[in-house]
């Protein structure tokens, strides 16, 4: 009885383990506007169930929040989208080059806005505790 036990224990240790967030950098795009100034938009993907931050996390905020950010240019504004379709943003204020973002839910996307003046071949770092380090370039 103890090996039976320990056998489904360990399997589901691993399904667990398998539903841990996996996060990539799922698309990079580029608009150019007067002035020299580029809109780098880039979608984040979590194609796993568990989301970067639980639920208790969130309330208590246990654990630092995950940081998306991005070099090879001077960083005029930094936001969050929240509906691509009307073009609704949450802008962050301080430090624009490295956005501040609460959660990534598990199966989902999120996607973040620069407005950048300058620069080249971009490079985009996912930090997350839980979901690892991940990084991209343009």
């Amino acid at each position: 009885m103890l090996e039976e036990e320990a056998h489904r224990n360990m399997a589901f240790t691993f399904y667990h383990a398998y539903h841990m967030p996996n996060l990539s950098i799922a698309d990079i795009s580029e608009k150019k506007m007067k002035g020299g100034i580029k809109e780098i938009t880039v979608t984040i993907k979590n194609d796993r169930l568990m989301p970067t931050h639980a639920s208790q996390d969130l309330k208590y905020s246990i654990e630092r929040p995950d940081y998306i950010s991005i070099s090879g240019g001077n960083v005029v504004a930094g936001m969050i989208v929240e509906n691509d379709d009307f073009n609704v943003t949450t802008e962050q204020k301080v430090n624009p080059e490295k956005i501040r973002v609460d959660n990534i839910p598990g199966n989902s996307t999120i996607k973040v806005r620069w407005i950048v003046k300058g620069g080249g071949n971009y490079k985009v770092i996912v930090d997350s505790a839980k979901g690892g380090l991940v990084s991209k370039s343009l």
